[in-house]
């Protein structure tokens, strides 16, 4: 249900449904596919990219480590303990230096 559309700056705001105040990944890309956006970039911290691998939604992922601490932080991810090793996604890491960074870029093997 698209509450409001700027065609100006097109933007689209688009509401959905919360479960425990998370926003079902699947239904999100879904809803998405609906209006033929096939691509998408999203932006999060250790909960919103955990529900994405949580859900195999994710296609790629990047991680950035830096040598900077800034207090305690938080974790990067978020996920329950599995039961078996053979939930745990496969994918092939490339790492990126950047000055004293490091941008890790996760790619899924495709088991076959």
């Amino acid at each position: 249900n698209l509450k409001l559309k700027n065609e100006r700056l097109n933007i689209s705001i688009i509401n959905f449904p919360l479960n425990d105040g998370i926003i079902n990944p699947s239904d999100l890309l879904s809803k998405l596919r609906d209006l033929n956006i096939s691509s998408i970039f999203i932006e999060g911290g250790g909960i919103t990219i955990s529900h994405f691998l949580l859900s195999k939604s994710l296609n790629r992922f990047h991680l950035h480590v830096s040598s900077k601490i800034l207090g305690e932080g938080v974790d990067s991810f978020k996920l329950p303990k599995l039961s078996s090793i053979n939930q745990i996604p496969s994918y092939k890491r490339v790492d990126h230096k950047i000055s004293d960074q490091i941008l890790m870029d996760f790619i899924p093997i495709q088991e076959t």
